[in-house]
C-alpha cells in the first residue's frame, strides 16, 4: 500500500530541553510498546501503576529518529528565536504555535510546534513528496498542524492531571494510547 504520508516519530521536549516523550510509530502500529504493567491493572484515568514503569520505555524510540530529533532542535531554536518574528501577523491558536518544516532528511519530514509555555513537539513524517506550495501539499501540511494541535491537546490533558510530575518523562498509559490513537488515525487516513 502506497501511502502519501505516515507518522513514524513524535517528541515532546520540555521547555528546558528535556525529553519528556519519545515514541515511533510504523504506518498504523506502534513500534515495541509493552501496555502490561505487570500487575494486571487498568485506570481509565492512566493511574494504576504510574510509578511503576508501566511501559517499556528503552527504545520507545530509534537511536535514528532520537538523532533526527536531536538535530531538528537546533534548527527549532533558530526559527522560533523570539528576536524573529516568525509567527504569521495576526495568527491565533494552534496557528500562531505553528513552527514548519525544520528539515527534510531523506524520506522524511521534521515538523515542529511550540507551545505558549516553551514546550516543543517535534514530528516525523514520512512523506516522498517536497512542500512546493501545491493544493495537495496544502492538505497535508493542514493535516500535520491538526496532528500537532491534537498532540498538544492530548499534553496539557495530561499536565492538568495532579498526579502528573511536571518535566518528568511522560508516564501515563493514558496519555500514551492518546498518542497511538492520534498516530493511527493520521497513518490510516494519509
Amino acid at each position: 500500500i502506497f501511502r502519501n504520508m505516515a507518522l513514524v516519530s513524535v517528541a515532546i521536549i520540555g521547555k528546558d530541553g528535556e525529553p519528556l516523550f519519545l515514541q515511533d510509530y510504523e504506518g498504523s502500529k506502534e513500534v515495541k510498546r509493552n501496555t502490561d504493567n505487570g500487575f494486571g491493572l487498568d485506570s481509565s484515568f492512566g493511574l494504576a501503576g504510574e510509578g511503576l514503569l508501566p511501559f517499556e520505555l528503552e527504545d520507545a524510540s530509534s537511536l535514528r529518529h532520537q538523532f533526527l530529533i536531536h538535530g531538528s532542535l537546533d534548527r527549532f531554536e533558530e526559527l522560533a528565536d523570539p528576536k524573529k518574528k516568525w509567527r504569521p501577523q495576526g495568527a491565533s491558536g494552534s496557528n500562531a504555535m505553528w513552527v514548519g518544516l525544520l528539515y527534510p532528511v531523506e524520506n522524511l519530514r521534521l515538523y515542529g510546534y511550540l507551545t505558549s509555555t516553551g514546550v516543543k513537539i517535534i514530528v516525523a513524517v514520512e512523506d516522498v513528496f517536497m512542500p512546493d506550495g501545491d493544493k495537495q501539499q496544502k492538505t497535508k501540511i493542514d493535516s500535520v498542524k491538526f496532528l500537532m494541535a491534537s498532540i498538544h491537546a492530548a499534553f496539557v490533558e495530561h499536565v492538568l492531571n495532579p498526579f502528573s510530575q511536571p518535566k518528568e518523562k511522560i508516564l501515563s498509559r493514558r496519555f500514551y494510547n492518546n498518542i497511538a490513537a492520534l498516530a493511527q488515525s493520521f497513518n490510516d487516513d494519509s
